[in-house]
């Protein structure tokens, strides 16, 4: 008599769901960030803090909370907030109107990102939304990097 054996292999995410890492399992504790991801946007992203750490899950994984604020929607197909004109035109709070509102913020989830503001020198984060200018800085304020 011949029988089957099948064995499958479920991620660690603090939402229950999988990391895509079929060499992760619901024993094994997270290592980095991706073992806990449950691929859900509008649940935000999970962190690996690791096994004992305050509010992680057995494995070390911590949930997240919502990546929207109060007066956006969360797209999940889109992978994006989105902002409620009628509601908060300026979600931010940054003085810009968000670009779908007809304003010209290219990021209302974030009060340090829209245009003209001051490009600090990162590698994560542009400030002014100006992609030529990531990552650069104009120190003396003379309009030269």
């Amino acid at each position: 008599m011949w029988g089957v054996l099948l064995v499958g292999a479920v991620g660690c995410g603090a939402g229950g769901g999988s990391s895509g890492d079929a060499a992760t399992d619901e024993s094994t504790p997270c290592s980095t960030h991706a073992d806990c991801d449950d691929d859900v946007f509008c649940n935000g992203a999970e962190t690996c803090a690791g096994v004992g750490a305050g509010g992680a899950d057995a494995l070390g994984c911590l949930s997240a909370s919502d990546p929207c604020n109060g007066t956006q929607t969360c797209d999940e197909v889109a992978n994006e907030c989105q902002t409620q004109c009628g509601v908060a035109p300026d979600n931010d709070g940054d003085g810009r109107d968000a670009i779908s509102c007809g304003g010209d913020d290219c990021d209302d989830g974030d009060p340090l990102r829209f245009p003209d503001n001051l490009e600090t020198f990162d590698a994560t984060h542009d400030e002014d939304c100006d992609p030529a200018t990531f990552g650069d800085t104009d120190v003396d304020g003379d309009g030269f990097v």
